[in-house]
């Protein structure tokens, strides 16, 4: 079973945006676009989530790091599915 979103904080008001949070079965996330590079991580803690760079989608230029998290969330799905159909 894919695990929903659960709570959704963004962590950062100004750039890099960023957001943290955690998924129904209590897997942490952290979503991050700086650089132009939108960067999704999962992990058990806060910190492993930070740590985890697979997913990640270059989308602006090199100054670029300024989203809202309507423009990144359809990436996040994108993420989580491919995360948990590889059973990680």
């Amino acid at each position: 079973m894919i695990p929903t979103l659960q709570t959704l904080e963004k962590t950062c008001a100004a750039c890099p945006a960023q957001w943290e949070g955690e998924l129904s079965d209590g897997t942490r996330f952290h979503v991050h676009y700086r650089f132009g590079v939108l960067r999704v991580g999962f992990g058990a803690m806060a910190d492993d989530a930070v740590s985890d760079t697979r997913f990640e989608w270059t989308l602006g230029d090199g100054l670029d790091g300024w989203m809202d998290w309507d423009q990144a969330s359809d990436y996040f799905d994108r993420a989580v599915l491919a995360h948990f159909r590889k059973g990680d």
